[in-house]
């Protein structure tokens, strides 16, 4: 399965070529991507667009719940919540796999 023709959101504030990193990796799978750099402009995108799934950073933890689509979390430490989680630093391959995981199992 590839992300071809779905819409991804990410969250991450800090790792600007990590993110061009993925959002390359992404964009070779068919999808396409937003970036939110933070809580606030994460939500406005949300409402805005109609994203597939969202990876985030796990400092912004407080997103799962709020954003209503599937959420991938990346961090070095295993959130205290149980959702979808890959550790970083990876490959962002690693975390496209995670993602097509998550959006065929919505699917």
């Amino acid at each position: 399965m590839t992300l071809r023709g779905h819409s991804i959101l990410i969250v991450e504030s800090d790792d600007a070529s990590f993110v061009r990193s993925l959002q390359t990796a992404i964009k070779r799978t068919g999808a396409e991507s937003v970036v939110a750099r933070d809580r606030e402009a994460a939500l406005v995108r949300a409402k805005r667009f109609k994203f597939s799934a969202a990876v985030i950073n796990a400092d912004h933890l407080e997103l799962v719940d709020q954003l209503g689509i599937p959420v991938l979390l990346c961090g070095t430490q295993p959130p205290p919540l149980v959702v979808p989680f890959v550790f970083i630093p990876t490959r962002p391959a690693v975390i496209v796999f995670a993602l097509e995981r998550l959006v065929r199992a919505q699917s």
